[in-house]
């Protein structure tokens, strides 16, 4: 007799609850910063400098960790070495610095710049790290270029920080190498360059006469370093000698009440005192240049009597306004 079979294939499952193992949570670093605030300042006078931090925070890392700080040269420029920070047309130059002393640029990872990212290597705690990173900002001295007004310079995309954590070994990778890079963060960089200006004035000796039967003619000087494009003008008091005025001024002598008339005067013409600009005199206008400008001042003595031999002296207070 023969036997027949029937077979049925049917599923075989088992539900597994709860054993199944979870991913680990993704390492993140994330910065931000207020910038670097360079404040008002005058170019004719100062070089400032300013301070800036980068906060970090950091997740799940292991043992070790570096983080490259990247700049890049700002939206629309394109020199690391200076920068610029932009007030409409005009530039102002400046540069970022992992060190007070400013010798150490911070660069980007961004191409090949010839500047590196800045690496700072810093200790976890529990698997985290929450800390600042310090850097500097310094004007370029000797700029005469920039003209009163709010600079800045932003960085969009190119301020970030790459990120490396290893284990108690291991060796962390160059900047330009780091597998990681956080979202990009703000970094603005600011400065108030204001009007101003420095007086200086070189004295002015007529030598020695016996008799002041001519004319005595010398010529002086009066120096300003005034902000670019910044208007200024200069007065000249009348001086020490009693009843002076711009148009008669007087040296008078070291020891006695004797003294001796002379003029100053804006043009080698000598026809108008170089005073505050009132009784009939002037002052003396002009434009900053960022750079020191020299006005001569006219001065001379008209023959008259001749009094005492001595030293004669006057002394004048030169003024600019702007």
């Amino acid at each position: 007799m023969m036997k027949r079979f029937r077979a049925v294939i049917f599923l075989v499952a088992f539900l597994m609850c709860g054993l199944a193992s979870q991913s680990a949570h993704a390492q993140l670093c994330v910065a931000s910063s207020t910038g670097l605030n360079f404040g008002s300042f005058s170019p004719v006078t100062s070089t400032p400098t300013a301070v800036g931090t980068i906060a970090i925070t950091c997740t799940a890392l292991l043992a070790k960790l570096r983080v490259c700080v990247s700049i890049g040269p700002g939206v629309g420029q394109t020199s690391y070495a200076p920068r610029n920070m932009t007030s409409g047309a005009n530039t102002l130059q400046y540069n970022i610095y992992t060190d007070s002393a400013g010798t150490n640029v911070v660069g980007s990872t961004l191409g090949s710049s010839g500047y590196a990212a800045a690496a700072f290597d810093l200790p976890v705690s529990l698997g985290s790290v929450n800390t600042t990173i310090t850097l500097y900002g310094k004007i370029m001295p000797s700029q005469t270029t920039p003209v009163a007004g709010a600079y800045s310079a932003s960085f969009g995309s190119t301020a970030v920080i790459g990120y490396q954590t290893l284990g108690t070994t291991g060796t962390f990778l160059d900047c330009l190498a780091l597998p990681l890079l956080s979202p990009a963060f703000a970094f603005p960089v600011t400065a108030s360059v204001v009007n101003d200006c420095t007086i200086s004035a070189a004295n002015i000796s007529f030598g020695s006469a016996g008799l002041l039967k001519s004319t005595l003619k010398v010529a002086g000087g009066v120096t300003v370093a005034c902000t670019n494009a910044g208007a200024y003008s200069i007065a000249l008091s009348s001086g020490n000698g009693v009843n002076a005025t711009a148009a008669t001024r007087y040296m008078t002598r070291s020891s006695g009440g004797e003294t001796v008339a002379y003029g100053l005067y804006t043009t080698s013409s000598y026809g108008v005192p170089w005073g505050d600009g009132s009784a009939g005199s002037a002052t003396v206008s002009g434009t900053g240049t960022g750079a020191s400008q020299t006005t001569p001042v006219y001065a001379r003595v008209l023959p008259q009597a001749t009094p005492s031999p001595g030293n004669y002296s006057d002394t004048i207070i030169a003024t600019v306004s702007f």
